[in-house]
């Protein structure tokens, strides 16, 4: 009597039927579906050319869904919008019906989307050519169930037209839209209407956010045929920009430079160097703007505030140099003082700009004007002593007393009969005048420099108001 098998080949039965009955069952299921698409396509002779309704009449619904994946490009210029969807398509065809009973249970099957019938569905406002290519061509499969609804998916890479607003680039916000529809059927052979608008998978761009993704159906006549009727779905994408990149590249360098102008208005008149440094800052201001204009949008429709921006400051600092250089002009004056500038600025101005200044008023005899030098003190908020001259009033007008005696004396000792000091004499006098004229015209252009340095606090306080209200009306409509 033979003994029981060994236990190596009670597991190599046991493996090889496990095998044969996964084999079998393979077999069985391969063969169903395979029963199953002849049945559909061969034996009834499915045509994918023919809409597949059964009476004439009846109308195919089709439902459409989106899913945003990502936004490549939104070019301003040429005002179109790059992106990445999953564009679903569902409807029901009356020629893919069975009994799942009928084949073992099976109640889908994928198919390739070139084996069925496929709407004509396309994007109306495509900016490219080969965009709706994917629509009329798509190689994947569609999902097809017992009771004929076929579901179609396909990721898709679209480029849509977009109208584009910059005028608050780069804080912008920009609404798209893209309009789905059938192409040759209207309402009596295909209808349309909306399902789904999704943006939960997008992949954040680096420059846009999604705020708001919507989607609505539309019925539209055209002139070409204005007795049949078309429907579209249409699905409005809401963006933002993110302006962190743009503000600290285009805005803050821009900010700095400006700010450079307001040294122009601190710098001393007597440094020389107040008109280079404006120009220089004109100068660079307009090269930056000449570098950051090629990463603008390029817009005939209206101006971008940033673009508004760049010009309003480079006028700005413009009127700062005519500024400064009406401030140099008043520095270096020698001429009488006029009256009325005298008490405009020397007598109301200087002491709300806070200068301290100590004037001696024009003196008028025999009702003409006798112009004397205003003989002053000048103090300002950050200095801790004169500016100009120490000397006080009293010990200038003893001065001049003193060499007005002089010349006096000098005239009645010119009557004298010896010619050496009549010579000494007239040398004398000579001597005298000029350093009565010297200390006169310094005295004049003493006046003047008190003058312009009133201006120059003037023109500061009023450039630096002007600034600060024109970048917060601007920066205002930018927020």
């Amino acid at each position: 009597m033979a003994g029981p098998p060994p236990p190596s080949s009670t597991w190599y039965i046991i493996c090889t039927c496990f095998l044969l009955c996964s084999t079998i069952q393979g077999t069985l299921g391969s063969r169903q579906q395979k029963d199953l698409l002849y049945d559909l396509f061969e034996k009834s002779s499915y045509n994918k050319l023919v809409r597949p309704v059964k009476n004439e009449t009846d109308n195919i619904t089709v439902s459409v869904e989106l899913y945003l994946s990502q936004i490549n490009n939104v070019n301003e210029k040429y005002q179109y919008l790059s992106m990445m969807v999953w564009l679903t398509q569902r409807w029901k065809d009356e020629y893919l019906v069975w009994n799942s009973s009928d084949y073992q249970g099976l109640d889908v099957i994928r198919v390739p989307a070139s084996k069925v019938w496929l709407p004509d569905t396309i994007l109306y406002n495509t900016r490219d050519e080969s965009s709706n290519e994917p629509f009329m061509t798509v190689t994947t499969n569609v999902i097809v169930t017992e009771n004929g609804s076929v579901d179609w998916s396909a990721p898709l890479t679209i480029k849509s037209h977009c109208s584009v607003d910059v005028y608050l680039y780069p804080f912008d916000k920009q609404v798209c839209q893209l309009k789905f529809g059938s192409w040759q059927h209207d309402t009596k052979y295909i209808d349309y209407f909306d399902d789904t608008a999704d943006a939960s998978n997008y992949n954040h761009n680096g420059e846009w956010d999604t705020l708001e993704i919507a989607h609505k159906k539309e019925l539209e006549t055209f002139s070409c045929c204005p007795d049949k009727t078309y429907a579209s779905v249409t699905f409005r994408l809401e963006i933002k920009r993110r302006p962190l990149f743009y503000f600290l590249n285009l805005v803050v360098p821009c900010l700095v430079i400006s700010a450079m102008s307001l040294v122009e208005f601190i710098l001393p008149c007597n440094s020389g160097e107040k008109v280079s440094l404006g120009i220089t800052v004109l100068l660079s201001l307009t090269v930056f703007m000449l570098v950051v204009a090629e990463n603008m949008p390029a817009s005939g429709s209206d101006i971008p505030i940033l673009s508004r921006f760049y010009i309003i400051t480079i006028m700005c600092v413009s009127i700062s140099l005519l500024m400064t250089i009406l401030v140099l002009n008043c520095h270096h004056r020698q001429t009488p003082l006029p009256r009325w500038m005298q008490v405009v600025f020397l007598q109301f101005l200087a002491r709300p700009l806070c200068l301290h200044v100590h004037v001696k008023k024009i003196q008028r005899s025999n009702s003409k004007r006798v112009y004397e030098p205003i003989t002053q003190t000048i103090y300002t908020d950050m200095d801790m002593g004169p500016q100009e001259d120490p000397i006080d009033i009293t010990t200038r007008e003893k001065r001049l007393n003193g060499t007005r005696n002089n010349m006096r004396s000098l005239s009645s000792m010119e009557s004298a009969s010896d010619p050496v000091c009549r010579e000494m004499l007239r040398n004398q006098r000579f001597l005298v005048e000029h350093f009565a004229e010297k200390e006169k015209t310094d005295q004049l252009i003493s006046d003047w420099q008190l003058v312009a340095s009133v201006l120059d606090r003037l023109f500061l306080w009023i450039y630096l108001i002007c600034i600060v209200i024109i970048d917060s009306v601007i920066f205002t409509q930018m927020l």
